[in-house]
């Protein structure tokens, strides 16, 4: 069985205005990747620890 989960997230930085999804987590690692946020990208270690979080908790 494959299980999709959807994540709602906002970020918020002080330069640009909110942005607010509700999507995947390899959209919101596209997302990172794309923003040219200081330290958001490569986002894929964010993501990883992500997953690996959730598959501990079961």
């Amino acid at each position: 069985m494959i299980t999709m989960s959807l994540y709602a997230w906002k970020l918020t930085v002080p330069t640009r205005l909110p942005y607010e999804k509700t999507g995947t987590l390899d959209e919101l690692e596209a997302y990172l990747d794309a923003s040219g946020l200081a330290g958001a990208s490569p986002a894929r270690p964010l993501i990883e620890r992500t997953r690996l979080l959730q598959s501990e908790k079961g």
